[in-house]
């Protein structure tokens, strides 16, 4: 039974249509795999950044209690005189 030309006209839509469907999802798993690289990196950069500010929050704590420590002994002086 030969085929008449719908029947090759469909074959090619359905050829096409497989071959959009694979690339679509070729597409789809490459972008998933570029955003986990993206949060994993966003992550790391976090991660840094907050110990960063937390470090510089404790040394600016000492700082202040060292700063108010020498501002009472200097009022005591100042009160003494």
């Amino acid at each position: 039974m030969p085929l008449s030309t719908i029947h090759y006209v469909v074959l090619i839509v359905i050829a096409i249509s497989i071959y959009c469907t694979c690339v679509f999802l070729l597409d789809v798993s490459a972008s998933r795999k570029r955003i986990k690289r993206k949060n994993k990196s966003w992550e790391k950069f976090t991660n840094e950044s907050s110990e960063k500010y937390k470090i510089e929050a404790g040394v600016n704590i000492w700082k202040s209690l060292g700063v108010s420590s020498k501002n009472k002994k200097e009022d005591k002086k100042n009160h003494e005189a």
